[in-house]
């Protein structure tokens, strides 16, 4: 698994390639916890080339999603997730707290809306 990191304005953009399995998960909440401890308003994951993930993976997103909200650091949303990825996303019903989007721009409208401080 590679990950890359990248700032949008207040927000942070975490790229993901390959595949989010139990072994590797830590290294990816790892990136994430630090992304919120730099003071992130929120983040989006791009997963435009993961090619598989785990029940592991879905519980290292759920958590850090846990982790934003718990410290009023914004919101986490997904975008560019294979079909395959967002039915397992849908299934256990983690698009109601992590939302899908298709583009990286849609992802990040989404999180300023839910940015600490945005108009409501």
């Amino acid at each position: 698994m590679e990950i890359t990191v990248r700032r949008a304005e207040s927000f942070g953009i975490v790229s993901v390639k390959g595949r989010i399995i139990r072994e590797n998960q830590a290294e990816l909440r790892k990136r994430l916890e630090d992304l919120v401890a730099d003071g992130v308003k929120g983040i989006s994951l791009d997963f435009l080339s993961v090619d598989y993930m785990d029940s592991a993976g879905l519980g290292c997103c759920a958590s850090v999603q846990k982790l934003l909200r718990d410290k009023g650091a914004g919101a986490l949303a997904m975008f560019g997730a294979s079909q395959s990825i967002q039915k397992m996303w849908k299934l256990i019903r983690l698009d109601l707290v992590i939302p899908i989007f298709k583009e990286e721009k849609e992802a990040l409208t989404w999180l300023g809306t839910q940015a600490p401080g945005a108009p409501s």
